[in-house]
């Protein structure tokens, strides 16, 4: 019977550490594998029009029509497991690598595939991180411009088995791939002091007020005291002025008065803000 060829996207994966996990406890591992076939992983593979062509134990072979529809479908599932990994001891995770190539292989009478094109994609599924889902050149350049992803060039690489080396590219999913927030510059000295000395001149005139409080001497006389020190530590800051004292250069406030009391008129000029 004459070999039957085609161009095919091809999907690896397996369980990370999966031995590992069935030593420290086999029934309860194969249970949650059995569950993750039968809920997620192959329903996720029929809606992105995949076909499952083997199955190795802890890891399963793929062949998709479309990269595009295989690395929609290895993203879906490997954000679906950092989900289903919440809340479970770290070393009860399970984790899937994924490889993606896109590449010429040979179709069986009984539907398998066999040829470079399903090596090198489990090969790349050797060389990835738990978690992540690393392509060869051909896959990316599919993708590349089609899905809006940070992939990492891992440069020209050599797999197992391979005779020529293959570039490979990774995509960290999940977690993971949480963009940093964009800097936002350094904090001037000016704007880590001004919410301190605003609070400390608010501080002392709660004093003031305190201290003339259920006393017989009545509220002190009012006064002026100019905001411009405010003013100062907020200019040349995104705040502007507090919404409470909105401040120009011609302007003050009428606040408590202070006077001096003491008969000593010395301390008159700590009265004076």
């Amino acid at each position: 019977m004459a070999e039957t060829r085609k161009l095919a996207a091809i999907v690896a994966a397996d369980v990370v550490g999966f031995s590992r996990l069935t030593g420290a406890d086999e029934d309860r591992t194969l249970a949650r594998l059995r569950a993750l076939r039968s809920d997620l992983i192959d329903p996720t593979i029929a809606v992105h029009n995949g076909r499952v062509f083997k199955r190795t134990g802890d890891g399963v072979l793929v062949e998709f029509r479309s990269v595009v529809d295989a690395v929609r479908c290895a993203i879906e599932v490997q954000h679906a497991m950092v989900e289903r990994n919440a809340g479970v001891p770290n070393d009860r995770h399970i984790e899937f690598r994924i490889g993606i190539h896109l590449g010429d292989v040979v179709e069986e009478s009984d539907g398998d595939l066999m040829g470079d094109g399903v090596n090198i994609a489990a090969r790349l599924e050797g060389v990835c991180k738990p978690g992540a889902i690393c392509l060869s050149e051909q896959a990316f350049w599919q993708v590349k411009g089609r899905l809006d992803l940070e992939f990492t060039d891992l440069g020209s690489t050599q797999l197992k088995n391979i005779a020529e080396p293959v570039r490979a590219y990774s995509l960290q999913v999940g977690a993971a791939a949480a963009k940093p927030a964009p800097p936002r510059g350094k904090v001037g000295p000016k704007k880590r002091l001004a919410p301190i000395a605003l609070a400390g001149v608010l501080i002392a005139l709660a004093a003031v007020v305190w201290r003339y409080l259920d006393t017989d001497r009545g509220a002190p006389e009012f006064g002026k005291i100019t905001l411009a020190a405010v003013a100062w530590l907020y200019r040349d800051t995104d705040r502007g002025a507090p919404q409470f004292a909105k401040v120009d250069h011609e302007r003050s406030i009428v606040v408590l008065p202070l006077s001096n009391l003491s008969g000593d008129a010395s301390l008159d000029s700590l009265w004076t803000l």
